[in-house]
């Protein structure tokens, strides 16, 4: 009998768990923190989104594209922590070299037009006031957000805005322009999933069960999540580093006890706590 392959998320965390163990080792410095916590929060909003496609129809058909993306990005953006640790022999190294070669394996499978076309089939939903989109992201007036969460939230939601003119736009019909429109239905469907990514991530942080959820660093986790998403979205909003940098990568390393080298299992070390 074949053995069933393993998950994407699972595979990118153990590569974080293999970078962390090789970083607290090694000792870490301000690279390697960012590096970390960067890849913290990408990990953080595939579990929004992977959350929210269980319920939601839009997140369904954005998730099978946009998870292994964020989570290649997740591990390709661990190797400034490992430093030159990263060719060496050392075994937490090397496993992490494993895992990334096994998760660009398992993302690269064949069916990348049809994941694309099956977010870009959501647009006329979201042109019809069908879809999550078609709501702002939050309920939660911007200048109510402490900052930075404001000016992020601020930024993405007059994207959000913008995607859901321009898809019902496009929903007009107009056979003159029907190749161009096709070829522009995929561009606007990136900003799409990226749109309804951040939305999981807002959905889940105000929902009733938010505060039940948390752990630590994971307002660090949202802040980080939301910043990298408007920098995939080429937004003219930027959020220093050091305003998550820090929470987000000692949520991970609090998950490490100096009496057991060994990480914790992996929903203690990459919370899921919203």
């Amino acid at each position: 009998m074949t053995p069933a392959q393993p998950a994407p998320g699972a595979v990118a965390r153990a590569a974080m768990h293999a970078a962390v163990r090789a970083v607290v080792a090694g000792g870490t410095s301000d690279r390697a923190r960012a590096a970390i916590a960067g890849a913290q929060a990408d990990l953080w909003a595939c579990d929004r989104l992977s959350d929210a496609a269980e319920h939601a129809p839009e997140a369904a058909a954005v998730a099978p594209y946009l998870v292994p993306r964020l989570l290649l990005d997740a591990v390709d953006g661990l190797t400034p922590a490992l430093g030159p640790l990263l060719l060496s022999p050392d075994e937490s190294a090397a496993e992490y070299r494993h895992h990334v070669r096994v998760l660009a394996a398992l993302t690269g499978a064949p069916g990348a037009a049809g994941r694309m076309n099956a977010v870009a089939a959501r647009l006329p939903f979201l042109a019809a006031c069908d879809d999550r989109l078609a709501a702002p992201l939050t309920s939660v007036r911007t200048s109510a957000l402490a900052p930075p969460l404001g000016t992020l939230v601020q930024a993405l939601e007059e994207e959000r805005r913008a995607v859901a003119l321009r898809a019902i736009d496009l929903a007009t019909p107009d056979e003159a322009e029907a190749g161009s429109r096709r070829a522009e239905s995929w561009g606007l469907a990136d900003r799409y999933a990226l749109l309804t990514a951040a939305a999981a991530c807002l959905d889940e942080w105000r929902g009733p069960a938010g505060p039940r959820r948390r752990g630590a660093g994971s307002r660090a986790c949202l802040i980080g999540a939301l910043s990298r998403i408007a920098a995939g979205l080429c937004l003219p909003v930027r959020v220093p580093g050091r305003e998550w940098n820090r929470p987000a990568f000692d949520a991970v390393l609090a998950a490490h006890t100096p009496q057991d080298p060994r990480p914790r299992p992996v929903r203690h070390l990459l919370t899921r706590a919203a």
